[in-house]
């Protein structure tokens, strides 16, 4: 064998043992190993900002639902007892909700001013 010939094996073994690394790395990390982090990165900025809208969406829906089931609460609660509590306001800013005389409510009283003892 002349000197010829053993490069071109060496070349050959070389470039064969570069292609097998560049195999392995591609198997291992995929085709380009900063292309696929900004890829899996983009992918969880996306899925993190569906998450938070959908987060948001079923709070605004559960607000809504609740907000409407009071309403409904306070409707019903007016038409079976429509004057069940009727709010006084004396000159001394303390007010009074007093119990209509069929309701068995209790009085309850706003706290009085400083000034004003009772």
């Amino acid at each position: 064998m002349n000197g010829m010939e053993l490069e071109h094996d060496v070349r050959l073994l070389e470039s064969e043992k570069v292609r097998r690394q560049r195999l392995t790395d591609a198997f291992v990390y995929g085709t380009n190993p900063h292309e696929q982090m900004h890829r899996t990165n983009t992918v969880r900025l996306m899925f993190s900002i569906l998450i938070a809208a959908l987060i948001a969406a079923g709070c605004v829906g559960a607000s809504f639902i609740m907000n409407m089931l009071e309403q409904r609460q306070q409707e019903r609660e007016q038409r079976e007892n429509p004057a069940a509590v009727v709010v006084v306001d004396d000159d001394a800013g303390a007010a009074a909700a007093l119990p209509a005389p069929h309701s068995p409510a209790r009085l309850t009283t706003a706290p009085a001013a400083e000034g004003d003892l009772r």
